[in-house]
């Protein structure tokens, strides 16, 4: 009916399973966000609190399973990204308010008192007239019931956000019961504390990969020496004849590691027999310049390859193009490809970081790499393709 039209005539606004939601919470006592807490923009001028570098929490720092930073960026006042016009101060909740329905919401700390946050973030302040703190305000914004209306209340397509008159009207119940929500935030914290503990050993674990592999490949690594007389070796003309003419190729400690490699017992395979097929990225186009022929795709760059785990997208940072359908049907993917970095890199920082696809789609668009990436499909008849996924980095570490 017209009279229950929400000044929003969007048909998704009122899909059955967000009305179901609101359904089940204003069938409780409950409260508009609008109503429970404050909503502050204390602007940063950038000729006060900071002169030379400041402390800047961005979006793609915010870990979606704890609520935490993962770190805070010094930045260069004269380098200050547009959009880092916010102070926050600790005992601030803010909100991501792009892509909000994942749930990035973050209670700030002593240690990040009066840092600079993007203006993609919502500041909540003081709470009024009820029980709950600010941790617990937190958790409560971290809910699947408000993260589901987030989803509702957000617009726009390939960069969805909520404004904050639309957050602010989201609804949450009432809870009068203060033991109750004492109780709620020590299961919550008992379950951080057992995860923190968890990621621990997982981080011995992956410090301990690189023995591991050696001791089960059954190789004796050389000891890298650095002094000038190692640095010194002399290469016959025959051996780089057709080959590579860079000294690094035939350095004293390549050269023996290729031979550690070449002594193990088991059996070996080159790279390009496990290969399948090697199929090159392609950067497209403008989202605007897309034609019916096209798809909007994320695509990836060297930038989301994480050293230490995985891909690592920062979604403030995102890439998308419009990437025509026949290109990316050849260059598909599929879990289990890898795609290797092929250029770029640094002095710090060699070319050939490695990728493992473990899913094709990301936040509902199709994944694509850029021309500076390859993807290799393996054939898992000879071999496991996470395996060589871990093995390859091993090599790169070396």
């Amino acid at each position: 009916m017209w009279s229950e039209i929400e000044g929003r005539i969007d048909c998704s606004f009122y899909k059955p399973e967000y009305n179901s939601v609101v359904k089940k919470i204003k069938s409780k006592n409950h409260i508009k966000l609008g109503n429970l807490v404050e909503f502050v923009n204390s602007s940063w001028d950038q000729k006060s609190i900071y002169k030379d570098k400041f402390p800047y929490i961005e979006i793609g720092t915010v870990n979606l399973i704890d609520g935490s930073i993962s770190s805070i960026k010094q930045v260069e006042v004269k380098n200050a990204p547009s959009r880092a016009k916010k102070v926050v101060y600790s005992g601030d909740v803010i909100v991501s308010a792009t892509r909000p329905s994942r749930g990035a919401v973050v209670l700030i700390n002593k240690d990040q008192d009066k840092s600079i946050c993007s203006t993609g973030f919502i500041v909540l302040r003081d709470i009024k007239n009820t029980l709950y703190n600010k941790k617990a305000l937190q958790l409560l914004l971290r809910t699947s019931f408000v993260l589901k209306q987030c989803e509702q209340r957000q617009s726009g397509g390939n960069y969805p956000a909520i404004t904050e008159s639309e957050y602010k009207k989201i609804i949450v119940p009432i809870i009068n019961d203060a033991k109750k929500i004492e109780l709620i935030l020590s299961i919550w914290d008992r379950s951080i504390n057992d995860r923190i503990k968890k990621l621990n050993q997982a981080e011995e674990l992956l410090k301990s990969i690189d023995t591991y592999l050696l001791s089960e490949l059954n190789l004796q690594l050389p000891e890298l020496k650095n002094d000038l007389t190692n640095r010194k070796y002399i290469v016959k003309s025959k051996e780089i004849i057709s080959s590579r003419f860079d000294a690094k190729s035939f350095s004293k400690y390549r050269m023996a590691i290729q031979e550690a490699l070449n002594k193990s017992t088991l059996i070996k395979y080159r790279l390009k027999d496990l290969i399948t097929s090697n199929i090159g990225g392609d950067w497209g186009k403008e989202v605007d310049d897309k034609t019916q022929d096209d798809t909007i795709c994320l695509v990836m760059r060297s930038t989301e390859f994480d050293n230490k785990y995985n891909l690592n997208f920062d979604e403030e940072k995102f890439a998308f193009r419009a990437i025509s359908n026949k290109t990316i049907k050849k260059m598909s993917l599929q879990n289990g490809d890898i795609i290797v970095e092929k250029s770029g890199g640094s002095s710090d920082q060699p070319v050939g970081r490695v990728a493992y696809i473990e899913s094709q789609n990301y936040i509902n668009y199709p994944l694509a790499y850029s021309n500076f990436l390859t993807k290799i499909s393996i054939n898992t008849n000879l071999v496991d393709s996470y395996y060589l996924f871990e093995y390859l980095r091993f090599i790169y570490r070396l």
